[in-house]
């Protein structure tokens, strides 16, 4: 086999040191792909640790491993979609899926040139329906929970903007499928409950200011129509 380092060291792949994440909203800290990637890799090896401990099921550790350090590198062609735009309707996801596997390709296109493109492999089965694979799931779920906690504590109310998708992001690991890790998964209800109190309450807080403002409006007699009746 033959490991092309000037592809993998200078190639596209590289690009991931300096795509943002969370890139429409205000950040305290300004976490790229490739940071996000760690954290995924970590605590995916974290879980899987725990879980091989815990049910004695051996787990498949090079997958794992590749499936976490893989599973966003079209982000170095594509950037960073925002979940609640990328999941926003059927026809975009689907479309950017298309796109997002050509720019998987392009990424990994020579890094073992004349040989299976092993990264990826890796990134089209990085969350399927192995263990493996679910553990890459949960595992960047815990990645983005990690972060908006960290701008939360920061006094960041503004990343509540990514708030909104994360309960039902959250969902999904609630199905049988991750019963092997279902100590996990409820040791991280708390911490999502508290992402969603702050944004109930920042929003209850805007809510609070526009009818304040509206209310200051109509006694100067200026005639502001409702924010409710604005196209």
């Amino acid at each position: 086999m033959i490991l092309n380092l000037e592809r993998l060291l200078l190639g596209d792949i590289v690009r991931l040191r300096y795509v943002p994440r969370y890139s429409n909203c205000r950040r305290d800290h300004e976490e790229v792909v490739a940071e996000h990637s760690y954290f995924t890799v970590l605590y995916a090896w974290a879980i899987g640790e725990w879980a091989e401990r815990n049910d004695g099921i051996p787990l498949l550790w090079s997958k794992l491993m590749a499936r976490s350090v893989c599973h966003d590198i079209e982000e170095a062609i594509s950037g960073d979609f925002p979940r609640p735009f990328k999941y926003s309707s059927s026809e975009l996801r689907q479309m950017l899926d298309d796109a997002g596997r050509e720019a998987a390709a392009r990424v990994t296109y020579g890094i073992f040139p004349g040989e299976r493109n092993l990264a990826l492999e890796a990134w089209q089965v990085a969350k399927d329906r192995t263990r493996e694979g679910r553990i890459v799931d949960f595992a960047d779920f815990l990645s983005v929970v990690s972060y908006m906690l960290q701008e939360l504590d920061a006094g960041n109310q503004a990343i509540h903007e990514h708030s909104v998708s994360i309960g039902e992001y959250f969902e999904r690991f609630k199905d049988a499928r991750f019963d092997f890790i279902r100590p996990l998964v409820l040791q991280c209800e708390p911490l999502v409950a508290e992402i969603l109190d702050a944004e109930s309450e920042l929003r209850q807080r805007r809510d609070r200011r526009s009818l304040a403002c509206q209310s200051a409006a109509i006694r100067q007699g200026t005639g502001v129509r409702d924010v409710a009746e604005e196209p």
